[in-house]
């Protein structure tokens, strides 16, 4: 079949979308709290998305990986990112969230994140031919990139409002 299939296009945004919320909750991370807080926010996320890609490495040998992209995966995961980043919004804006739920919501957002956009990466992949992987895999970083600085930019303005 020639060319890229058109739900390849779809799982790129979704990689420049996650990503752009991603960026703008990183950028604000001081505002949830104090500098202890913070730091530990930055210490889970790390650690967080540590085990979010352990996780990913194993996709590409499943054997169900070889049945097709798993659209309802990703649809799931973006919905549960979506969720756990309104509950985090939330928390800006002044709602009350208990201190271990925030930070579980925290580690979930993290870990779900990281291993979404691996799930992307190598699914965007192995379905494209190999003659398109190169273009594929520039135009994700390039949404990657460019939508993760919209969200700065939206998080820089939101801290400055």
């Amino acid at each position: 079949k020639d060319g890229v299939p058109p739900w390849v296009w779809i799982w790129c945004a979704m990689t420049g979308i996650l990503a752009g919320v991603k960026m703008c909750m990183i950028s604000l991370t001081a505002f949830f709290g104090d500098a202890t807080l913070a730091q530990t926010l930055i210490l889970t996320q790390f650690a967080a998305e540590f085990f979010g890609i352990l996780a990913a490495l194993h996709i590409p040998s499943l054997s169900c990986f070889a049945g097709g992209p798993w659209h309802k995966v990703l649809t799931t995961n973006s919905l549960t990112i979506a969720g756990l980043a309104a509950l985090q919004f939330s928390k800006l804006h002044g709602a009350t969230v208990a201190r271990s739920v925030f930070l579980l919501s925290w580690g979930a957002f993290n870990a779900l994140w990281s291993f979404t956009l691996c799930l992307i990466e190598v699914t965007v992949n192995a379905y494209v031919r190999v003659v398109d992987r190169k273009c594929v895999t520039r135009r994700n970083f390039f949404v990657k990139s460019a939508c993760g600085m919209l969200g700065l930019v939206a998080g820089l303005l939101m801290a400055i409002s």
